[in-house]
């Protein structure tokens, strides 16, 4: 998934439509615009955080009348196909997705808010991880939303739950790994499911994201590399996992309630036990 926030200006464009989904909002204020989408024209002002969509149904045409801030989001045909393939009965790329034009749809709105909260930190970095698992979580609910065939789609059912030994490889995979950008594939390899089913599951089993879950050990092992060693901070970011000394900082206070720094200052040294 890409994501990029950009500052537009008066225009008329005509976007590419490609293979991708893409995805739109206007995140700040009700935005004057005529868009022509699958040989439909709209027009009319759209409300802060309503949703633009186009999945193969060629090039759409917009244009503005005022400077605006647009959220455009992108993500790879394959990814769709992925998702479909877990949803629904026969050819995932069969399935396809109602082009839409200013929609208010909160669950989606909800999901680039938090994509835009991310990018927002002090060095925008949004994690591999994170980014694979908001991708999956997007396209599901776009799919069962708004797909042109949900006669296909399979009927929810209960998620069953990884076994001691794959959350003895997951967990062990991420902590050898701490210090690199993980991605849902990796994992998912692991397990030998789907990345989307994997998610679903993992979720079931650790009643918490992949992204979330790998941020609490990142978080648990700067704890105790700040307590037992006088590694530079800087140092303890890199590595558990953390791109940047901003970044750290944020993670950790959001979690800890307090920054690496005073964290150090408030404990005295433990020396962690070998394993």
């Amino acid at each position: 998934m890409q994501s990029v926030i950009l500052q537009e200006i008066p225009h008329h464009h005509v976007y590419d439509g490609g293979s991708n989904l893409w995805l739109s909002t206007v995140p700040e204020r009700p935005t004057d615009i005529v868009s022509t989408l699958a040989g439909s024209r709209k027009h009319g002002p759209l409300a802060p955080g309503s949703v633009c969509l186009n999945y193969k149904h060629g090039e759409a045409t917009v244009a503005l009348d005022s400077h605006v801030e647009v959220h455009h989001t992108y993500v790879r045909a394959h990814v769709v196909e992925e998702v479909a393939s877990t949803l629904f009965k026969g050819d995932a790329r069969k399935i396809e997705l109602i082009p839409i034009f200013g929609v208010d749809d909160p669950i989606t709105s909800m999901l680039l808010a938090s994509v835009r909260h991310s990018m927002a930190m002090p060095d925008g970095h949004v994690g591999q991880l994170y980014s694979d698992y908001v991708a999956r979580a997007l396209v599901a609910h776009l799919l069962r939303s708004f797909s042109t065939r949900l006669d296909l789609a399979l009927p929810r059912t209960s998620i069953g739950r990884f076994n001691t030994w794959k959350i003895n490889d997951l967990t062990s995979y991420m902590r050898e790994n701490i210090a690199r950008d993980i991605g849902i594939q990796e994992l998912a390899a692991i397990t030998h499911y789907s990345p989307t089913h994997f998610a679903r599951v993992f979720k079931a089993t650790f009643n918490c994201t992949p992204y979330q879950y790998l941020a609490r050990i990142r978080i648990q092992r700067a704890r105790e590399l700040l307590s037992a060693t006088r590694l530079p901070i800087a140092s303890v970011g890199a590595a558990c996992g953390f791109p940047s000394h901003a970044h750290f900082s944020s993670v950790f206070g959001r979690y800890v309630g307090l920054t690496p720094a005073a964290y150090r200052g408030a404990r005295p040294p433990v020396r962690i036990a070998e394993p």
